[in-house]
């Protein structure tokens, strides 16, 4: 098992089931975790910290689209990965070319979260 600790991830989800389930993983795996329920809170938060490892973002936010979190944070950190989680058959094929960004459809596993996480940040 990856050591994914003092790992700061920034989870935008808007499901409170899935934050919960974020939360407590990530509080097992001693990770720092920053949740916020929608696009535009997660964004403002995002530009605060600059020392964020990893973002969890959903694409079906009630605010702003996803897709627009994803855009605003490749224009400031490019270098960032992030963690698409979406529960639709949306077109993921602007994301493939991308190797700093893995799609995951839910339902997901907490195996599959964390092997994602510790890919991304080569803590595999």
């Amino acid at each position: 098992m990856s050591d994914l600790s003092g790992l700061k991830i920034l989870v935008i989800e808007d499901t409170d089931m899935l934050l919960e389930f974020h939360e407590s993983w990530m509080k097992a795996f001693k990770i720092n975790s920053f949740l916020f329920l929608d696009g535009r809170s997660g964004l403002e938060y995002f530009h605060k910290d600059p020392d964020i490892d990893l973002v969890i973002l959903d694409l079906d936010l009630p605010d702003i689209s996803g897709y627009e979190v994803f855009a605003e944070i490749r224009q400031h950190r490019v270098e960032l990965p992030v963690i698409i989680s979406s529960g639709y058959n949306d077109d993921f094929s602007g994301f493939n070319s991308d190797s700093r960004v893995i799609v995951l459809q839910k339902p997901f596993s907490l195996s599959q979260v964390t092997e994602a996480v510790g890919r991304l940040t080569r803590r595999a």
